[in-house]
């Protein structure tokens, strides 16, 4: 016998919550999303709930209203914007070769050049790296090869690209 799915039966998992800070949305806690689901379900997604929240180590009680989509810390009436939304699918990570022999990750900016790139382009040349800015270097990256080349000082780094949810392989 097959076992029938829920259809539009949402997953805990399968939203994030995230509060504004200034022009940035920073991720709430794991355990703090854990605990504002279990609300949003308590509440079908409506009107308000007081939940206690880390808040920069300090538990805080924070009241959130589902309509306005704010978020009250009940401690000092300070309020900010929360947003719930659909979880991002996980990302692949991109790394390379240090001068130590070790692997690092690329900033997710250089990451998303990157991923963009390698499985439509067996070359990539371009200058827009963060970690170039200042610089104008040309930068090579041959995915056949997995290397990335500066062509101004000739340096040759490997890279590697770890799919989604998979550990890095030991060196």
């Amino acid at each position: 016998e097959e076992e029938e799915e829920e259809v539009g039966e949402e997953e805990a998992d399968d939203f994030i919550w995230q509060w504004k800070k200034g022009k940035s949305w920073v991720t709430f806690s794991d355990e703090d999303i854990e605990t504002l689901e279990k609300m949003w379900k308590m509440v079908d997604g409506e009107g308000s709930f007081t939940a206690t929240l880390d808040s920069e180590g300090a538990s805080i009680p924070f009241n959130t209203n589902l309509k306005s989509m704010m978020q009250t810390n009940m401690s000092t009436n300070k309020r900010r914007r929360v947003q719930r939304i659909v979880r991002p699918p996980p990302r692949a990570t991109w790394q390379f070769l240090t001068d130590d022999d070790e692997w690092e990750d690329y900033e997710e900016e250089d990451a998303d050049i990157l991923e963009g790139s390698h499985e439509t382009c067996a070359e990539l040349r371009t200058k827009v790296f963060s970690f170039n800015k200042g610089y104008n270097s040309v930068y090579l990256i041959r995915f056949d090869e997995m290397t990335q080349k500066n062509m101004d000082s000739g340096t040759v780094r490997k890279l590697r690209r770890i799919p989604p949810g998979e550990e890095p392989p030991a060196l």
